[in-house]
């Protein structure tokens, strides 16, 4: 048997903000590269996904389990100043993350979050809004992973 795993498409370089959600547990990440790499990295052995799931669970990742990835490409941040864009990648993250938290249940299911976003940059200032911004960006991961988790339970993944 056959199936679809999805299609990933993007730039080698260029502004994500990225969703990993397996188990339970939601991981929120950013990066300026091609998600898949970052995701890799999180499932390699000591990788940050491993390690902070360590922190709940005494077991691994089952590696036979489905894990959900999303990743939103965030071009606006692009525009930004190359030394303010990992700078406004950390801003977004860290609203997304915020708004998660004000709405725990948004993707359907209790999750628990297992990655940590620094501070809010207060101090900078950026062309776009990173709070409106974020917003966009949460409310289009859970679509997806509500599409997602639709279909895996019609046996149609």
């Amino acid at each position: 048997m056959i199936k679809s795993n999805g299609v990933l498409v993007g730039a080698r370089y260029c502004s994500n903000i990225y969703f990993i959600i397996h188990n339970g547990y939601l991981y929120i990440g950013e990066t300026g590269g091609h998600p898949s790499i970052r995701w890799g990295g999180h499932l390699s052995k000591g990788g940050t996904l491993r390690e902070n799931l360590r922190r709940f669970e005494e077991d691994d990742i089952n590696e036979c389990e489905e894990i959900f990835f999303a990743s939103v490409a965030t071009s606006i941040i692009d525009y930004e100043d190359d030394l303010n864009r990992k700078i406004a990648r950390k801003a977004v993250e860290y609203e997304v993350q915020r708004h998660f938290f004000l709405n725990p249940y948004i993707f359907g299911e209790e999750l628990r979050v297992v990655s940590t976003a620094s501070s809010n940059p207060v101090r900078h200032s950026f062309g776009f809004d990173p709070d409106s911004f974020s917003q966009a960006i949460l409310k289009m991961a859970v679509e997806k992973y509500k599409k997602w988790k639709l279909m895996l339970e019609c046996g149609d993944l």
